[in-house]
Parts: structure tokens; C-alpha cells; sequence
């Protein structure tokens, strides 16, 4: 089926997770400039950015839920915070 012959695109459920998970991937991507495809290519130059990557997602992979969502809820409103306050203060200086 081509998407010219849909008549309509079939809604799926919510899933706030996804909205966490989209931040949580983009965090690790600015902080070591790697998707999860280049990660053995930067291990292989020994760059620090790969083993970073490598930990970070060992560590997430290990912690269950109900420990990992409210650390990130409070890691997410915290650089929430400072992005907001770096804003503004650049707009009053202005």
C-alpha cells in the first residue's frame, strides 16, 4: 500500500514514553556527538565520547523504571530551568 492510496493515517495511542525517550536520545547525541551507529567507530579511534555512550546506555539498560523515570523527570526540568534562565538573561541584557 503506498501513502498516495491511504485515505487516512491510523492514530496509535499516546505513549508519554516516547516523549522521554525522544529528549533522553537527544541528550546523549549533543553531550558525545554519536548516534548508537558510529559508537564503535569513535571506540575504535579511542575517543571518549564512544565509552561514554557505551556506559550510559549499559547503565540505562540496567535500572528499572520506577528508579530511572523520576531521576530523568528531575534532570529534564532541571536543564529545563537553566535553559529558560540562560534565555531570559539574555533577553534583559539586550
Amino acid at each position: 500500500m503506498t501513502l498516495t492510496r491511504m485515505s487516512e493515517i491510523p492514530r496509535r495511542a499516546f505513549n508519554p514514553g516516547n516523549i522521554m525517550g525522544g529528549v533522553l536520545f537527544g541528550a546523549g547525541w549533543a553531550l558525545t556527538g554519536a548516534c548508537p551507529s558510529i559508537l564503535l567507530v569513535q571506540l575504535g579511534e579511542g575517543q571518549l565520547a564512544g565509552l561514554a555512550t557505551l556506559a550510559g546506555a549499559w547503565i540505562v539498560r540496567r535500572l528499572k523504571p520506577e528508579s530511572f523515570y523520576p531521576f530523568m523527570y528531575t534532570m529534564v526540568l532541571i536543564i529545563a530551568l537553566k535553559l529558560i534562565h540562560d534565555g531570559l538573561g539574555d533577553i534583559l541584557a539586550a
